[in-house]
């Protein structure tokens, strides 16, 4: 098993290049993306806010460096909703391009002994979340 990391992947965002306005992501933890909390049919627009506003550890401007701990979570929201289409665009590419688990297996249904080649990718495809164990 190795660790699959895009070579364009980057957690610092420029939103704002006139003004220099940026973010720097940290990467979702795995109770933050717990499908019990947000049920069988994903995220609504409220969580994927939440999610991104979890994720934000710095908002700089310049030099000016602000921890996302320096805003309520009602300004980051606020701030991140003023966000244009590129910017999210950004954002959008920085959690697809996110380091990933990736595994290459072979696998032979037993009945046929057709051997089927699978690449595994992601934790969902490692590991059961214990919210999904529970039901």
């Amino acid at each position: 098993m190795e660790v699959h990391v895009d070579e364009d992947h980057t957690n610092n965002i420029v939103v704002d290049e006139e003004r220099k306005i940026g973010l720097i992501m940290s990467y979702p933890t795995i109770n933050s993306t717990d499908p019990d909390k947000y049920g069988k049919k994903g995220m609504k627009t409220e969580q994927m806010f939440e999610l991104l506003a979890n994720s934000v550890y710095q908002v700089y401007e310049g030099d000016k460096i602000h921890a996302s701990s320096d805003y309520t979570k009602e300004e980051l929201h606020k701030f991140l909703e003023g966000l244009n289409s590129k910017a999210y665009k950004k954002i959008n590419d920085f959690f697809d391009s996110m380091p990933k688990l990736k595994q290459d297996v072979e696998i032979e249904n037993p009945k046929t002994k057709v051997k089927t080649k699978l690449t595994l990718q992601g934790l969902q495809d490692f590991f059961v979340l214990p919210s999904l164990t529970n039901r």
